[in-house]
């Protein structure tokens, strides 16, 4: 018998270094085979797994009505500002221009800046109907730290009386706190994610 035909694999067959199609079926035990193989399986579900458990935990939510108030006050506030700076509703300046300004003036990426004006857009609608409630109240959030970091020149008030050369940012605090807080609670009642919950709960 030749060398080749008194090959034998190892009796721990690792699954992630053996390529079983290269592989002579009649030099390898079944038995190894079909073991190896499970183990790779397994290991891929595992990691499914723990992903679909993420991200029911990013969906869980209950019937919360302090967090449907927060989450609509939070939209029905946001929204104007994102159809003003992606629209030109309400007086605005619309895509090009408001993009002109934070790329030109506040030194944003171009694609940053785009992605921040369709964004300012998208969330609202979804805090609104409340799915994935937490990443949007988190991209709200990190969006109005940004916003706040080119008003804190003028101080910590809005321009109530007209004084002032700018807004100031207390109005940047109160929305980010409102996010937080929609990011710890999640959407609450009558929501896309809390309609999901219930289904899985059910499943």
């Amino acid at each position: 018998m030749s060398a080749v035909g008194t090959r034998r694999v190892p009796a721990t067959v690792d699954s992630a270094k053996v390529d079983f199609a290269q592989v002579d079926s009649a030099q390898v035990d079944p038995a190894q085979v079909d073991s190896a193989q499970a183990d790779h399986a397994q290991g891929g579900g595992a990691w499914g797994g723990r992903m679909q458990g993420a991200l029911w935990r990013l969906l869980a939510t209950d019937d919360d009505r302090v967090a449907l108030g927060l989450r609509l006050v939070l939209a029905l506030v946001m929204f104007p500002h994102g159809a003003q700076h992606l629209f030109g509703w309400f007086g605005g300046y619309g895509y090009a221009g408001t993009h002109g300004w934070m790329v030109d003036t506040v030194g944003i990426p171009a694609p940053i800046a785009t992605f921040a004006i369709v964004f300012e857009v998208l969330a609202p609608l979804a805090l609104l109907v409340g799915a994935f409630g937490r990443v949007a109240a988190l991209g709200l959030a990190g969006f109005m730290v940004v916003a706040a970091s080119t008003h804190h020149a003028h101080g910590f008030f809005m321009n109530w009386l007209g004084n002032q050369q700018g807004e100031g940012f207390e109005y940047h605090l109160l929305a980010i706190a409102l996010a937080l807080a929609i990011a710890v609670r999640g959407s609450g009642a009558l929501s896309v994610d809390s309609w999901l919950a219930r289904t899985r709960s059910v499943a």
